[in-house]
């Protein structure tokens, strides 16, 4: 169930780029899985050292530079692309999961992503 979950979030953030950003991340999984969020969760938690939010926002995090070293959109696209609220939102959130701000990483040469298989 845990690589189903994982599977699962793979497709909507980065395969969907979670393009009907409407649809919130808990929805998408009930609805693809069957079971409820709170159960997934507990199930993920159970078997992994990280819960399934942070699982999700890791993703989304590594999805954004993707979508970042790309140039094809701009910030704010890329919010709305990743279901955040805002631009400052996310770039909080990137600040607090990358250790770096957008800015900076943007102006970086080295570009740290990690692969799908070890987040």
């Amino acid at each position: 169930m845990v690589e189903k979950i994982k599977l699962s979030v793979i497709e909507l953030v980065h395969l969907m780029n979670n393009v009907d950003s409407i649809a919130r991340k808990s929805d998408y999984l009930v609805e693809k899985l069957g079971l409820s969020f709170q159960y997934l969760s507990k199930i993920f938690s159970a078997h992994e050292p990280i819960t399934l939010e942070k699982f999700i926002i890791l993703h989304k995090i590594e999805r954004t530079k993707e979508l970042i070293d790309s140039n094809d959109y701009t910030l704010s696209e890329i919010a709305f692309m990743m279901d955040y609220s805002s631009v400052q939102h996310l770039s909080t959130q990137f600040k607090n999961i990358t250790g770096i701000s957008v800015t900076e990483y943007k102006q970086s040469e080295y570009h740290d992503k990690k692969g799908m298989d070890i987040i």
